[in-house]
């Protein structure tokens, strides 16, 4: 019977000494006499349980009962009052990555310190042992229950992996000082491209060239009918639509010459190369045609131009193989047909350099009216998106492709080169006898819209083909 009181009495002792009050008693509950209230003198008064020794009587009513029990448990608190209130530091993380960051910026995470304790917590230092981790705050106290938000900070310094370590002292007994592992990885930043670029040839000659930035645009058209001839000149006549040749095409950044190459351009190449022809092509195909009827340069001892008023015209009369060797002598190349179109139209599916808007005389050099090529860059009005000139009128212009009317149906979508062989090379623009009827603008013999194409001889030459370069962004 008395084992099964000592044990209930013990989960008792156990309860009671973790919840009740410590009111004033009376007695001494040292049993053992060795100074301390423990739980041997707990066993030695549960042992005198129900008895009537004085010793364990502590409320003196004769009897050792419930009421001395509770005595003793106040007094063991009192004497034993346990482990005064602590701090408990605790992180809301272990590790931070910061994934990739250009070298030279920042990226930002926050660590969150809280105090899960019941007294002040005093963080006295945070630290990093990498400095291109850096931390909002070194030292700081937080109540009981309460937090406290740091930010970590990464800049990268160099290239590639960078690790580090984040510690974290405190006044938490227990914890002692905590360690956050940091990580992230510095990236090279991509180059901001020039909106306009200089080029200096290596005849001291200068070109404009400006930005077409990345990305997709509808290449083609689906706006051309075909009127019948007797129709042409009716305004009610409605012509049948010819299938879209539109696609989506993506290209990546590029400069392209803000103007035609002109005639100076062009005979300071052939007096700095000293022949007019392509060594890897062969003598007998000329880099520009010398003896037609309206010829604007000529050779006597060397290369010359006919006339003063002819500096800024566009350089026509050049073959394919010609505009080919200049552009790679100026450091560049022939632009594609796709890269030529979109610097012509740009992004939002115009059919014209300009917008939608009526082709007239003041917006290209077109129909005639000035009886040959215009300076370059004479017709503002009608540059296209990117501000490249005369790409629409005054002359056809090379591209770099091989012709193929069928090869736009099968074209890779990024960055096409064009067929890989063929006996035409493509011409692109129109020129300034370029034909449109007002009554049918769409007519398929629109010969202004954007995306007209045919192809040429590369030997071929005419007093109404020119071209530009384009020149790729330097690594």
């Amino acid at each position: 019977m008395k084992k099964c009181v000592a044990l209930l009495l013990g989960l008792a002792f156990i309860v009671l000494i973790s919840g009740i009050s410590r009111a004033q008693t009376g007695g001494n509950a040292d049993f053992d006499s060795n100074g301390e209230i423990e739980f041997a003198d707990f066993i030695l008064f549960a042992g005198a349980w129900g008895g009537s020794d004085a010793k364990f009587d502590l409320n003196g009513n004769g009897t050792v009962d419930f009421p001395d029990f509770l005595d003793f448990v106040t007094k063991y608190q009192i004497a034993n009052p346990g482990p005064p209130p602590a701090p408990e530091i605790d992180l809301s993380a272990t590790s931070l990555d910061f994934g990739n960051v250009d070298t030279g910026q920042s990226s930002n995470l926050v660590l969150t310190v809280s105090n899960t304790g019941n007294a002040l917590l005093t963080v006295s230092e945070i630290a990093s042992s990498d400095g291109q981790f850096t931390v909002s705050g070194s030292a700081f106290t937080i109540g009981g229950g309460a937090s406290e938000v740091v930010t970590v900070t990464f800049t990268p310094g160099a290239a590639g992996g960078h690790s580090g370590t984040l510690t974290i002292g405190s006044d938490d007994s227990n914890e002692g000082s905590l360690e956050v592992s940091l990580s992230g990885t510095g990236t090279t930043p991509a180059p901001v491209l020039k909106q306009v670029l200089i080029v200096d040839t290596p005849g001291s000659t200068r070109h404009i060239m400006l930005l077409v930035s990345e990305g997709e645009f509808p290449m083609g058209t689906d706006k051309l009918v075909n009127v019948p001839d007797l129709e042409e000149n009716v305004p009610g006549a409605v012509g049948e639509p010819l299938a879209s040749s539109v696609h989506t095409v993506f290209l990546s950044n590029y400069y392209i010459d803000q103007f035609e190459v002109t005639n100076e351009q062009f005979l300071v190449f052939l007096n700095n190369v000293g022949r007019n022809f392509d060594p890897t092509v062969g003598e007998f195909t000329p880099l520009i045609d010398l003896s037609g009827m309206e010829v604007q340069i000529r050779f006597s001892t060397r290369y010359e131009i006919t006339s003063v008023t002819l500096f800024n015209r566009p350089a026509v009369y050049a073959t394919w193989v010609g505009a080919n060797a200049y552009c790679q002598w100026m450091g560049g190349r022939l632009p594609t047909e796709v890269e030529w179109e979109k610097a012509a139209v740009g992004t939002d599916g115009r059919p014209y350099p300009w917008g939608s808007g009526t082709p007239v005389s003041s917006r290209a050099n077109i129909r005639g009216f000035m009886e040959s090529a215009a300076d370059v860059g004479s017709f503002p009005r009608g540059v296209s998106p990117y501000g490249v000139h005369d790409m629409a009128g005054n002359v056809q212009e090379w591209v770099f492709d091989w012709f193929s009317a069928e090869y736009y149906k099968v074209t890779p979508r990024e960055n096409p080169q064009g067929p890989g062989s063929g006996t035409q090379r493509t011409v692109k623009s129109s020129d300034w006898l370029a034909f449109y009827n007002e009554i049918h603008p769409f007519d398929s013999e629109n010969g202004i819209i954007g995306a007209r194409r045919n192809g040429r001889d590369p030997i071929n030459a005419g007093v109404n083909l020119g071209f530009r370069c384009v020149q790729d962004p330097s690594p």
